[in-house]
């Protein structure tokens, strides 16, 4: 399975595995006067937004050289494939450069598998929002390394939604889960965290917002959770009550955030 490929600088290689082109539809060149960064990249087709990973690399290891580097090579038709990847100078009895010999091993459905794991463990597997336990750590992060900036911690409880499921069924219910998680997150999309608590509570970190902005957001917001349900002669209005903690620069804790939040949203929901 792996592809190996030798580069001459001075004359021209005999040694390239016909795998490449069949893989990927171009192929290694067989020789090379040039062993600049950029010409490695067009040589193995480089994903643009891995270029700083493999400028790093060469750095590092010694410029022109590196090993087992994992990062995207582009296929003829733009399909970008994960692989690992090593190079090394070959070099003459002078200590000249004579010839680039490298290695290429597809470690795509690795690297896909393990990112779905890791999406998994981040998010809520009903919405696809970011966990309890992920949006805690990001905030949490977030407060940590931004003890300046402004920001606001917002709690969201549902109206009524214990309606839904005793009316319709909880399949309608988790239905009608996913379209109030699409609309939180099409209200507060940007740079802010949206996660899902559980049941019916949703909670979202805006970061660096004016205070002003942030009252007409959540105005805003309230508006648009209201929403009527009907299915099969049974209805329901469903709305949300909308809690939020609003710190500027006073290095305030996750916990007082989120208990601030919550409480708001519960004096919300008591005052209908």
């Amino acid at each position: 399975d792996d592809l190996i490929y030798e580069i001459s600088i001075d004359g021209e290689s005999s040694m390239g595995s016909e795998k490449i082109k069949e893989k990927f539809g171009w192929e290694i060149p067989r020789s090379s006067q040039v062993l600049s960064f950029q010409r490695a990249m067009e040589i193995l087709h480089i994903h643009p937004e891995d270029e700083e990973i493999f400028r790093q690399s060469q750095l590092a290891n010694g410029v022109g050289t590196f090993d087992d580097l994992t990062l995207r090579i582009c296929k003829a038709d733009g399909t970008p494939v994960w692989c690992r990847v090593s190079r090394t100078i070959l070099v003459d009895e002078n200590n000249k450069p004579v010839s680039i010999l490298g290695k290429i091993v597809d470690v795509d459905e690795e690297i896909r598998e393990k990112q779905t794991l890791e999406l998994k463990s981040r998010t809520d597997l009903l919405t696809g929002l970011l966990n309890k336990q992920t949006f805690e750590k990001e905030v949490r992060e977030y407060v940590e390394e931004h003890p300046s900036e402004s920001a606001c911690f917002i709690f969201i409880d549902m109206d009524h939604f214990k309606d839904i499921n005793d009316k319709f069924g909880h399949s309608v219910g988790d239905q009608v889960i996913k379209e109030t998680a699409k609309k939180i997150q099409l209200l507060f999309k940007n740079f802010d965290l949206v996660g899902r608590f559980g049941g019916d509570e949703f909670c979202v970190f805006v970061k660096d917002i004016p205070r002003d902005t942030l009252i007409d957001r959540l105005r805003f917001a309230v508006k648009k959770m209201e929403q009527d349900y009907a299915y099969e002669g049974g209805y329901v209005k469903l709305s949300a009550s909308i809690g939020a903690a609003y710190c500027k620069g006073n290095s305030i804790g996750y916990r007082e955030l989120m208990d601030v939040a919550d409480g708001a949203a519960y004096q919300a929901k008591e005052n209908g």
